[in-house]
């Protein structure tokens, strides 16, 4: 229970902070969220994850059945 009461004082505080700073005054929806453009590492990753999955369903229905066994 204290930490719960603790919990809501501090929400208390940090919001009348927020509002008296004008958090969000000039926006109609806060938030921190920055778009990045991606980037070669970025493009190798989403490339790279790619072919894993095709690789693996290739390798998972290569002889009609769902389970890929290297020994046989």
């Amino acid at each position: 229970m204290p930490l719960i009461l603790s919990s809501l004082a501090r929400i208390d505080v940090i919001s009348n902070a927020m509002e008296l700073r004008g958090f969000g005054k000039d926006k109609k929806k806060r938030t921190w969220y920055m778009g990045r453009p991606l980037k070669r590492n970025d493009w190798l990753t989403i490339g790279l994850g790619i072919v894993l999955l095709v690789l693996s369903a290739v390798i998972t229905f290569w002889d009609g059945d769902r389970f890929f066994n290297p020994f046989v």
